[in-house]
């Protein structure tokens, strides 16, 4: 039912239609910085529009240079932010 158009760096979701898609298929992981949690699937409400842009490669890359993912915990508690540290693994 959703349509998608997959990009570089994300893909972009639009469901036009009356009703919830509640079961798309990405197709490949995608990381989501706010929870820090992967995922291959996701919901979407009727008439809605949704772009993914940081694709898992995100979350590869700060496993892969935990120098880089201290930095980004570090920057977020300096900045208060209230999930500093949560979603970058190292």
């Amino acid at each position: 039912k959703t349509y998608m158009r997959r990009f570089e760096n994300g893909v972009a979701l639009v469901n036009p239609f009356k009703e919830n898609d509640t079961s798309i298929q990405l197709g490949r992981s995608y990381y989501d910085p706010e929870s820090g949690r992967k995922f291959t699937s996701l919901a979407l409400p009727a008439a809605a529009v949704l772009s993914v842009v940081v694709r898992y490669a995100y979350g590869t890359y700060l496993e892969e240079h935990p120098q880089e993912a201290e930095e980004l915990r570090e920057a977020a508690a300096d900045a208060g932010h209230p999930d500093a540290g949560d979603g970058v693994s190292s």
